[in-house]
């Protein structure tokens, strides 16, 4: 979003003078260009909002598949056992 409100180039907070970006995409940001809060930002070691919340949103969502693979494995583990699924739940695990 940021890109296209700044005709195809990222401007970027705190962007060091001497750094060459491989693209011409980064631009250190001016007072001219749009919507800078969420374009990228050196105190966000060059991430931007989006890409922070990208991240947690995903590392989230796999810490919670892999605690409902740990509990079905308990679950299976403990039928095999011989325990009731019921007794299983109802203690709460």
């Amino acid at each position: 979003m940021v890109t296209v409100a700044n005709d195809g180039v990222m401007p970027v907070k705190g962007l060091p003078s001497g750094f060459k970006p491989l693209f011409p995409t980064w631009i250190p940001a001016r007072p001219a260009n749009h919507l800078v809060v969420l374009g990228d930002q050196q105190s966000l070691f060059f991430f931007s909002i989006g890409d922070v919340l990208i991240t947690s949103g995903a590392l989230l969502w796999r810490g919670a598949g892999a605690l409902r693979m740990s509990m079905f494995a308990q679950l299976v583990n403990q039928s095999l056992r011989g325990a009731s699924v019921e007794r299983w739940i109802s203690e709460g695990r």
